[in-house]
């Protein structure tokens, strides 16, 4: 039955949820962020944010770590971790003599995952009674993310930046990059603990990391679409709806690409204009199409094998994500399509 009224705003994003079978579940608010004229600012130490990971062994890492553990022997370490692998998201913080480790809602990121982990450390720092803590994190985008604190970052930033504020007066906390997965016992415990987490406290779900599911959702729900409609012509060109990747050429081959990918060429549709029919081929009697041109005419067949370098010519190898390199270098002597598209 049809409609008679536009449904509402709600009403509409109901319907999305039911088909993406998404239930109801809490959405992190959004906490005010510093003021401009205050500058807060977490403490951090730097020992090992010089290093390149991938060029660096685990040896060096774990002996670097000891000298820095030396160093700071009067702070209690922290290590926290956060993963995210199917539909399971977790959190996990490990202390000296205890550890916690939640399970997370499934749309949380990774990057939630490592700032709620954070977050437990220092809700748990505040019920110690030690005063000096190093907590260790091995994600550079949280580490980021603290260094630079705005009314836009992410909800649980702010939250550690008040957490941070107010147990400051009363402990040193500093906050420290170590490397992931390179022999450290207490990353490694934390890391484990992340990904066993199954006691479920807070189901929350940031206004952020809710949109990015929903996206994926609905590429998905769209890409399964597009799946059933094979013999679509831009299909056979491009089979995913993410679209082609933008090409290093100039504004006129750009066009020119477009226009072969889409189909849509002068030397095939100008007839719309005059209110003609639609062209044939003169060699094989057949609707001229971009289709027909490179992979079917017997007019350019000798030619266009020995410009791709290829017997059987196919759309999505010449016009697909990486079109072909000799795609704009064709010899006017062999053909002359370049001035008709």
């Amino acid at each position: 039955m049809k409609r008679s009224f536009t449904p509402t705003y709600g009403f509409r994003i109901g319907e999305m949820l039911t088909i993406f079978k998404i239930e109801d579940f809490p959405v992190i608010i959004n906490t005010d962020g510093p003021s401009p004229w205050q500058e807060e600012q977490f403490d951090f130490n730097d020992d090992f944010i010089h290093f390149s990971k991938p060029s660096t062994s685990d040896i060096v890492f774990q002996k670097c770590f000891h000298k820095h553990k030396e160093r700071n022997r009067n702070f209690v370490p922290v290590y926290t971790d956060g993963s995210k692998f199917d539909n399971h998201v977790g959190s996990a913080e490990v202390f000296p003599d205890t550890q916690i480790s939640e399970k997370l809602h499934p749309f949380c990121s990774v990057f939630t995952s490592e700032l709620y982990a954070i977050y437990l450390g220092l809700v748990k720092i505040a019920m110690s009674n030690f005063f000096k803590f190093i907590i260790y994190t091995d994600s550079k985008t949280s580490i980021a993310a603290f260094k630079n604190v705005s009314s836009q970052s992410h909800p649980l930033v702010i939250q550690c930046l008040n957490v941070y504020n107010n147990l400051k007066k009363y402990f040193i906390i500093r906050f420290c990059w170590i490397p992931g997965h390179v022999g450290i016992r207490g990353n490694e415990k934390a890391d484990n603990a992340a990904k066993g987490s199954i006691i479920i406290e807070d189901n929350f779900v940031p206004l952020a990391d809710v949109l990015q599911t929903l996206t994926i959702f609905e590429n998905q729900v769209w890409q399964s679409t597009w799946e059933r409609r094979p013999m679509n012509k831009l299909f056979q060109i491009q089979p995913s709806v993410k679209g082609f990747k933008n090409p290093p050429f100039t504004r006129k081959y750009d066009v020119i690409l477009t226009r072969l990918q889409i189909g849509h060429a002068f030397l095939t549709h100008n007839y719309f204009l005059h209110s003609d029919p639609a062209p044939l081929c003169n060699r094989c009697n057949c609707i001229l199409t971009i289709k027909h041109i490179i992979c079917g005419c017997r007019n350019f067949n000798l030619q266009l094998q020995a410009h791709f370098g290829a017997i059987h010519i196919n759309l999505k190898d010449i016009l697909g994500d990486n079109p072909h390199v000799n795609l704009f270098f064709l010899k006017k002597k062999d053909t002359k399509l370049i001035n008709l598209i």
